[in-house]
């Protein structure tokens, strides 16, 4: 191919593929593409060795993880059934409240899966015909919070060598608890994440 292509001869191996390859159907196993912009012979893109790897599980064309539905949807199942081996399976009542002021689950459509009440997950499970699932997962909570002294030896970077060895730990500790003060009176700032630590079991 390349040869008709360029108007010379120039010897190319094809690769022969191993178990769990193929031979790249671009470049037809050799490796190499012809750039016509440039009139060079250049590496082969979708391969640069003459052959591509395949899932072993749909035997799709793939590099590192294959991305077909079935996998993707294969190594989620796998990844849930690793945490929930893990996690401590608990009815709401014996969460403590900390892990269920928020609950996640990827099924409730709104809030990117975040919701408070467990009766409302509940009801759009079955408003949307939704099979309720066996368990949903606790949160974490993360406030705001400023580090007093990152500010100072940010602060001092600047500065002197010795400005930031200056200051006394005792003006450092003040600058935090006028922060601290100052977050506390912030609201809407308190971010969720599921944390996986408890799977809340559903009654049916």
């Amino acid at each position: 191919m390349l040869e008709k292509v360029i108007g010379m001869k120039i010897e190319l191996k094809t690769k022969t593929p191993k178990q769990g390859e193929e031979i790249c159907n671009v470049c037809g196993g050799t490796g190499w593409m012809y750039n016509k912009e440039y009139g060079t012979i250049v590496k082969c893109k979708d391969c640069y060795d003459g052959v591509i790897t395949v899932c072993e599980k749909c035997g799709k064309p793939t590099r590192g993880l294959c991305n077909s539905y079935n996998c993707v949807i294969d190594r989620a199942k796998k990844r849930e059934e690793e945490r929930l081996s893990k996690a401590i399976k608990a009815n709401y009542e014996d969460v403590p409240a900390e892990h269920k002021e928020m609950m996640y689950h990827e099924l409730f459509p709104n809030n990117y899966g975040y919701f408070s009440d467990l009766e409302e997950f509940v009801e759009c499970c079955e408003g949307e015909g939704i099979e309720l699932p066996a368990y949903v997962w606790s949160t974490e909570k993360k406030k705001l919070t400023i580090d007093a002294d990152s500010i100072v030896s940010n602060a001092c970077d600047e500065l002197h060598e010795d400005a930031y060895s200056n200051i006394g730990n005792s003006d450092i500790k003040e600058l935090q608890e006028l922060l601290d003060n100052w977050c506390s009176k912030q609201s809407g700032t308190d971010t969720y994440r599921v944390d996986y630590r408890y799977a809340i079991t559903l009654k049916r």
